[in-house]
């Protein structure tokens, strides 16, 4: 059991796409709309790893393909991300905040490639050693789900915290950001 906690706070909590668009995103906005964006990415979170669950057990002769697709569409998606925020304007403009709301979390969280390898990764590896039952797959999902939220409040406040000196060095937090997500998705291919 410690093991599995150990493996989730490290894979919630280290820079991912949900994390660095939520600093992203309390940067450019307020805690209001990371709210929005994060009560979205909870219900995403909570269908995903249901569905990466209850998968991996009907589908454990495909497995191998879907990780392999998942693989390559979540660097695709990582490397377009990281262009993005590299790209993304400069100075905190208050009159145009990013566009990202509970329906983009929820959505977002079907490309996340970061859940759907977690997921299968928390599956196959901690939790269906011991059980297979349908319970155990939904408490589990529910887990992640919330220690996911808790980690993505955790980088806005981050983020808020960073807010008032953005304007002086938003290419440099830009950078930073494209550049975890870079490795992001380079780890994901080796």
């Amino acid at each position: 059991m410690f093991d599995l906690f150990l493996f989730l706070t490290i894979s919630t909590f280290s820079p991912g796409p949900n994390n660095l668009l939520s600093l992203h995103l309390a940067v450019q906005s307020d805690m209001r709309a990371v709210l929005k964006y994060v009560t979205g990415t909870f219900f995403g979170f909570l269908i995903v790893l249901n569905l990466t669950g209850f998968g991996h057990l009907m589908l454990s002769q495909v497995l191998p393909q879907m990780t392999l697709v998942l693989k390559y569409v979540g660097f695709a998606f990582l490397m377009y991300l990281a262009y993005k925020i590299l790209k993304s304007s400069g100075p905190i403009n208050d009159t145009s905040p990013p566009n990202v709301n509970w329906v983009y979390g929820f959505t977002f969280q079907f490309v996340n490639p970061k859940i759907w390898l977690a997921g299968l990764t928390v599956y196959s590896v901690y939790v269906f050693t011991y059980s297979t039952e349908a319970y155990i797959i939904f408490l589990t999902a529910f887990g992640m789900s919330m220690i996911g939220v808790m980690s993505q409040l955790t980088w806005a406040l981050l983020g808020l915290t960073l807010k008032k000196h953005y304007n002086s060095y938003y290419k440099i937090i830009n950078g930073i950001m494209a550049l975890m997500l870079l490795y992001l998705a380079l780890s994901i291919l080796l």
